[in-house]
């Protein structure tokens, strides 16, 4: 009994930077260039985000639905908690996106 308890109370959160895979997902300091043509995770809609290669009605939706849940996404990693929202379609989208 006494193990799970301090299991339990001993348990942290981990940043989704932390993992290898998502090394480099720290927020930046200054937008890319081409701000205009990318789609904001935060205040797109379900029409622009299923212009992204990949992403159908489904995946939109989870798309909005998680933003809901988290509050806002901060990293462009966080698409990876959406089941079915692996690294390769991340990486298929990952320039046409960005998180403000």
């Amino acid at each position: 009994m006494y193990a799970v308890i301090s299991y339990c109370l001993s348990f942290e959160s981990t940043p989704v930077y932390a993992y290898p895979a998502n090394a480099a997902a720290r927020p930046s300091a200054t937008p890319p260039a081409n701000i205009d043509a990318l789609i904001n995770l935060n205040t797109a809609t379900q029409e622009e985000l299923e212009t992204l290669p990949g992403i159908g009605e489904k995946t939109a939706q989870a798309i909005i639905a998680m933003r809901a849940q988290l509050g806002g996404y901060r990293y462009k990693e966080e698409l990876m908690l959406i089941y079915g929202m692996g690294e390769k379609k991340l990486d298929a989208i990952y320039d046409l996106i960005y998180v403000k």
